[in-house]
């Protein structure tokens, strides 16, 4: 698998040129820009971190924390928001990804939360543009049928972890088949 560097950002992070041109230099080759959280949020830096990024010659993207845990009806009102707030910053055929952590959920209902977990990634594809799914190996392995997700939505999961290596850890992801999940890191 190709090791492709790229940058979560969101509000913590600066919305300069010059912050990401300094990415570019360091080797990274995109942008995961924070568009939206729940239905009320919007990360008010993410204008200028697309802009900046495409500037900067970064390929960029877009993610939503979410916040609809098993329902899928949040699901798809937390995508229309989303998909709104995207499209107003990033070109159809982009890559937006689905970030399903802690706050999205506290119940343990599997199959509920790949229900709307594929409800969302579905909106998201219907509306033009590329679905990923962002989560951590606990968080899946505790909340999320993935099997589910996965045959909904193959080879589109990102699993966070920061091993401190120059290299994607495999045996970090909580199943043996390497083509469930991106080679990021």
């Amino acid at each position: 698998m190709t090791k492709f560097e790229f940058n979560d950002v969101a509000n913590y992070q600066p919305d300069t040129l010059a912050y990401f041109q300094g990415l570019k230099a360091k080797g990274s080759g995109a942008a995961i820009v924070k568009i939206t959280q729940g239905t009320v949020y919007i990360n008010p830096k993410a204008t200028n971190q697309v802009n900046h990024a495409d500037q900067a010659g970064l390929k960029t993207a877009g993610y939503h924390y979410a916040m609809f845990g098993g329902n899928v009806a949040n699901a798809h009102a937390e995508a229309k928001y989303f998909l709104t707030q995207a499209k107003a910053r990033l070109a159809k055929g982009s890559i937006l990804a689905l970030d399903y952590e802690d706050a999205a959920t506290t119940g343990t209902n599997k199959n509920a939360n790949a229900n709307a977990i594929i409800a969302f990634m579905q909106d998201v594809k219907n509306a033009g543009f590329i679905p990923w799914f962002y989560t951590g190996k606990y968080f899946i392995n505790a909340h999320v049928n993935h099997a589910a997700v996965n045959k909904a939505f193959p080879n589109v999961t990102w699993i966070a972890g920061y091993p401190g290596t120059s290299y994607p850890d495999f045996n970090y992801f909580p199943s043996s088949r390497r083509g469930d999940c991106l080679a990021i890191h």
